[in-house]
């Protein structure tokens, strides 16, 4: 909130009497709204206390009418009878008006129009239904007072005391529901990775309120208007560059010129097969289904989830549109309207206009358009684009252009050349993107039919306006840029800077690293260039006449001052400096997240020791919050892994166990709040699945990311950049053959990188750990394999390389099991003279060194290795190899060896597995471990049944709670309709029952939870919890799951685990 003295003071000013400074301790705060009002303040003279009065005079009467944007009210879903009532008024709806209108378009944004009013009618029947009770008791309330006043009598008296209580009962009942919701969000993510927790978490000290902005005369503004203003004219001029050059009259003779000379790849005849065929309900329910609900929809209101649970009346109507639309119908310019959200960039100064992101709310309907016209564009890329890309890109990630820079810089440093690495800050690039350039390329690209006819739609006139609150605000014509929060955008924006890297490819005169005949200049992720150079003084005047000539086509601008330099080897740097106005680095410059180091040993300081740095005073800013251990291991799992991780994907980096350690060391002190630990670390840190709480172990998880690595080295051709580098850089040999090889003992190549040895020396290391490699080497590769020496001769690798045959499973018959004859071979090569001698010493190999490939199974490992890159999900996966115990080495916790003895039999572990899938494990404080703890207290069992209180005694031995147990038992029995026994392993330790139908076991679990929860809910006491208590329990957790079941869609789960407890009288009656 502003501060009133500081709008209405331009000098210091003091509140206090203070010999040495002037604090000013009374002030008056005031809403950002209330700035547009007329008000004034005033300090006051220090007259007999030590404060100044002050003053605020403000005028409420001129307070504007708050502006507000209709959104759907998805409670209003969640009421079976409205749910009912609004579906019966979709099929009236299309029922009654399709046929009667000639425009398919204009039938869906009536329906739009039509279910809005709707839906506004019954929230305000709601609304007014709500109040009207309370409204006519005040008014009954104001006569009786009056009468009161008059008469004086206690009959009066008596009924307005009634009416105050009926009163003070709808403010009850409304806090009722609000404690019952509030306990229904907690119910469903409270200790869950989840936004309640991620805003529990969150710095209050960021915002997205625009409390003020700088002016262009360079003053601070606080006043919601002229905010408004500010970035009005800001963005009308941002999305308008070129407003009185149509598109038709564009010199777009220039921008065929500039596409002419470059070799770009174009869609083929099935790429355009695919683009163009009709869209299917399967890829609207796919698309449909991966939009995330509780997105803030567009001018329209209606979010995902209105489509989701009338997706069996509103699909058909939506299919038909989105085919209309492919085939030429415009899209409705009310659907091409948005709001326009401003985030703000972190680190930036917010008070300019330039430094918020500005993300476009389309609506829903429109963006699950573009999703399905994403879902077809998106795979087709990955051919359509350089491997220099790798944003947005199927199967590319971020580090792929980190490591690669890392290697590109060590080659550097070897060879001493002068070199520059320059990182490219674009000006609103996805904004300023023109689209006469963005269509004559598609064109260019060979894009025609449908597809393209719907991207015209698209960017038909399309309208925006800003989510801020002020008076007046107009909406703002958009005529260039690709607007981000729309599916389509991030890959348009890939294909029109495709040209831009393939320029700089092509020209001499920009010179890169060279390796093997291969340059390498340009890496991109999205609009973040990154250029690897040499030979600065010829390169980069070039390098700025492209960017230009690119600029005027496009609408790309680079800013100098932002753009950072890191100069490598290059003797004197005065010229360039004083030419080029960059941002000059010495040791290291910021790309993607990460700072990238002139010299190698240095990663780790500028990037690992600022992180720990920052996880350990999170984690101690977080250790105040009232959060349970659970929510704890969920706030690591949610906000501190990923930032370990993404570094551990995207640097190649050694990082000691010792300092791993500590870090995990912290992490368990903050679950814990510094005090003892209740778990073993090894439970804590075991996967759910075996009986752990799946605690992150970043040593682990490092070591998955360096694996990870591996896999792009699993085929004949490196399936990345850095891997064809690293590979180069080894030799004569591919490095496939040093980590399939039967030889463990082997060298690695002298001239290897760094990348490459830390990766090989910790697989050398983790393969016999962990079991990751096989007596089968079925994956190696036999050419360039020092174990196959004719395969490193230069004839037999100029023969066999054109074939498709590559590894040792490549020229086994997967039905036989033999090798293929030499006939069969040439006939997968038909075009290759291959020699039969050849073949005959590739066969002594095959059946010599590598006889186990065709019997020794491969371990899960060398099969996503088989597999290669990409993979969905692939570190979690290897994360899960490493973390699950050996086939000869089940968990072993200590929690079983007790449980065990307690049952005096051992559990199978079979069972185990069925109980730690099944149960939720609950550690308390013994009686027995209170007395070692503090001899003051007494051992024995608290109920006073003279026993000792062990654990398994409080919860089940003791005497006194034998009639609950049996009770349960009794209800059990009575819900099934048939006897099970009651036993400890069962009631207690949570062993499924025996050939129990799963949704029976759900509820058995809720009632077997409800009565342990019960029992601890009377820790310390000696009073006996009730079976009404269980019940009790019970039936909240049913109310909780009907709400959740019908918000999620899922009633007819509900109802298979719940029907037989409702079936049965448990439920209460209202």
């Amino acid at each position: 909130m502003p501060y009133t003295h500081r709008l209405s003071y331009e000098t210091r000013f003091r509140t206090i009497i203070s010999v040495r400074v002037w604090p000013p301790l009374d002030y008056f705060l005031i809403s950002q709204p209330c700035i547009q009002l007329p008000f004034s303040t005033e300090i006051l003279p220090i007259s007999w206390s030590d404060h100044a009065p002050i003053t605020l005079s403000i005028d409420l009467t001129e307070l504007p009418p708050k502006k507000t944007h209709w959104r759907l009210n998805e409670t209003l879903l969640h009421n079976p009878e409205i749910f009912k009532q609004i579906e019966t008024n979709l099929k009236d709806y299309f029922k009654e008006n399709e046929g009667t209108v000639s425009s398919l378009p204009t039938l869906w944004e009536a329906h739009k129009a039509t279910i809005r009013g709707h839906l506004i009618s019954v929230a305000s029947h709601l609304k007014k239904k709500r109040h009207e009770g309370h409204l006519a008791t005040q008014k009954r309330l104001q006569s009786l007072e009056k009468l009161y006043n008059t008469l004086k009598t206690e009959s009066v008296l008596t009924q307005i005391i009634t009416l105050r209580k009926e009163l003070a009962s709808y403010k009850n009942k409304d806090a009722e529901k609000d404690i019952i919701w509030t306990k229904l969000n907690f119910y469903e993510k409270g200790d869950k990775q989840h936004t309640l927790l991620a805003k529990k978490l969150r710095d209050q000290k960021m915002q997205t309120r625009i409390t003020s902005l700088t002016t262009p005369t360079g003053h601070l503004t606080h006043d919601p208007d002229q905010i408004a203003s500010q970035f009005q004219t800001y963005y009308k001029k941002l999305y308008n560059l070129r407003p009185n050059t149509p598109t038709e009259n564009q010199d777009l003779e220039l921008i065929t010129q500039f596409l002419n000379k470059l070799p770009l790849q174009k869609f083929s005849e099935n790429d355009l097969e695919t683009l163009n065929k009709v869209i299917t309900g399967e890829e609207l329910a796919h698309a449909l289904k991966n939009m995330a609900n509780g997105k803030t929809p567009g001018p329209d209101g209606l979010t995902y989830k209105y489509y989701k649970m009338y997706a069996h009346i509103l699909s058909p109507y939506l299919l038909r549109l989105y085919n209309e639309y492919l085939s030429g119908t415009p899209i409705p310019a009310s659907n091409l309207t948005s709001f326009l959200s401003l985030i703000p960039k972190a680190g930036k100064d917010n008070t300019q206009c330039s430094n918020y992101r500005p993300i476009a709310l389309l609506n829903s309907d429109l963006k699950l358009f573009s999703k399905i016209l994403a879902n077809r564009l998106a795979p087709l890329l990955t051919k359509m684009i350089h491997k220099d890309q790798v944003g947005f890109i199927l199967g590319c990630q971020a580090g792929d252009n980190t490591r690669r820079t890392i290697d590109l810089i060590e080659i550097i440093n070897r060879k001493s050349l002068p070199s520059l690495l320059l990182s490219l800050d674009a000006e609103k690039a996805f904004d300023r993107l023109q689209w006469p350039y963005l269509f004559t390329l598609l064109k260019h690209l060979n894009l025609s039919g449908p597809f393209l006819t719907a991207l015209y739609s698209l960017y038909n006139n399309p309208r925006t306006s800003l989510k801020l609150p002020s008076k007046t605000q107009n909406s703002i014509s958009v005529t260039n840029g690709t607007r981000q929060g729309c599916p389509l955008s991030p890959l348009l924006y890939a294909l029109s800077i495709e040209p831009l890297a393939a320029a700089i490819r092509c020209d001499p005169n920009i010179t890169g690293i060279t390796i093997n005949s291969m340059q390498f200049k340009i890496a991109l992720f999205a609009d973040d260039v990154l250029l690897t150079l040499t030979n600065p003084i010829i390169s980069l005047p070039n390098l700025h006449t492209l960017l230009e000539n690119y600029g005027l086509i496009s609408g790309y601008k680079i800013n100098l001052s932002k753009t950072e330099a890191l100069p490598l080897h290059i003797p004197d740097l005065s010229a360039l400096k004083q030419t080029f106005n960059y941002n000059w680095k010495t040791d290291a410059l910021s790309y993607l997240g990460t700072q990238i180091t002139a010299d190698y040993q240095q990663l780790f300081d500028f990037n690992f020791k600022p992180l720990i740095h920052h996880t350990r005073a999170t984690l101690l800013k977080w250790s105040t919050q009232s959060i349970s251990w659970f929510g704890r291991i969920a706030a690591v799992k949610m906000s501190i892994l990923p930032k370990f991780l993404y570094l551990f994907e995207t640097l190649p980096v050694k990082i000691r166990p010792k300092t791993l350690n500590k870090i995990q060391k912290t992490i368990h002190k903050f679950i814990w709040s510094n005090c003892r630990h209740r778990i073993p670390q090894s439970v804590l840190m075991s996967p759910l699945q075996h009986g752990g709480l799946g605690v992150p172990v970043l040593k682990k998880y490092y070591e998955a990311a360096q694996l990870r690595q591996l896999l792009a080295w699993s085929h004949w051709t490196p399936q990345t950049t850095w891997g064809h580098i690293e590979n180069d850089m080894a030799g004569d040999i591919h490095i496939n053959s040093l980590i399939w090889t039967t030889n463990d003992n082997h060298k690695i190549p002298p001239t290897s990188l760094n990348s490459t040895r830390l990766t090989l020396q910790l697989w050398n290391k983790l393969q016999r750990q962990y079991n990751l490699k096989s007596t089968r080497p079925g994956i190696t590769i036999y050419l360039k394999n020092p174990a196959f020496q004719p395969g490193t001769e230069p004839s037999f690798y100029n023969r066999w390389s054109k074939t498709d045959l590559f590894t040792v499973d490549d020229l086994i018959d997967p039905q036989t099991q033999a090798i293929y004859t030499f006939p069969k071979i040439k006939e997968r090569a038909p075009t290759v003279k291959l020699l039969f001698f050849e073949y005959l010493q590739l066969l002594n190999f095959v059946t010599t060194h590598i006889k186990p490939a065709t019997t020794t199974p491969r371990t899960a490992f060398e099969t996503m290795a088989k597999r290669g890159l990409p993979q969905k999900s692939l570190i979690s996966n290897i994360y899960k190899l490493l973390t699950q115990p050996l086939p000869d080495q089940p968990p072993n916790h200590s929690y079983m060896t007790k449980w065990n003895s307690v049952l005096q039999m051992p559990l199978p572990q079979s069972d185990w597995e069925a109980i730690w899938s099944n149960a939720k494990k609950m550690v308390t404080c013994a009686r027995h471990k209170l007395h070692k703890l503090f001899p003051d207290c007494s051992p024995l069992c608290w109920r006073n049944c003279g026993a000792q209180g062990t654990l398994i005694h409080i919860f089940w031995e003791c005497p006194l709670l034998q009639q609950l147990w049996t009770e349960i038992a009794n209800m059990i029995n009575h819900l099934l309709g048939f006897s099970v026994p009651k036993g400890i392993s069962t009631f207690l330790l949570g062993k499924p029952f025996d050939k129990m139908h799963k949704c029976t076991q759900a509820l058995l679990n809720q009632i077997l939870t409800a009565t342990r929860l019960a029992i601890a809910s009377k820790w310390k006491s000696t009073v006996i919890p009730t079976i009404a208590e269980v019940k009790q329990k019970v039936n909240n957790n049913r109310l909780f799951e009907s709400r959740i079941s019908f918000i999620q869609n899922k009633t007819a789960n509900y109802l298979r685990i719940w029907s037989i407890w409702e079936l049965r009288g448990y439920v209460p009656h209202p």
